[in-house]
């Protein structure tokens, strides 16, 4: 997994990097992920169980994420605006 075909990718392996550099998790804890959404998933189940951030808290982003991806046209960047964290 070095190559990256979408900005995400290199945006998941930069936070693994970052977490990894400030000791909050170990590459062997990342290792054997076959694709940036599993290594993504470990990332998250890591800070969980760090008590970095809950499942609620990130059942929250994604929820917003996805209402802010809903509403940005194709082909802008997607920005989350206080709004997001309002739709249910």
């Amino acid at each position: 997994m070095t190559q990256f075909s979408e900005p995400w990718q290199a945006e998941v392996h930069a936070l693994a990097t970052l977490l990894s550099d400030r000791g909050l998790l170990t590459w062997p804890e990342m290792s054997g992920r076959t694709s940036y959404l599993e290594l993504l998933a470990a990332i998250e189940q890591v800070v969980v169980e760090r008590g970095l951030t809950s499942d609620d808290e990130l059942s929250s982003l994604r929820a917003a994420w996805d209402h802010a991806a809903h509403r940005t046209p194709h082909g802008t960047p997607i920005e989350l605006t206080d709004a997001d964290f309002h739709q249910r």
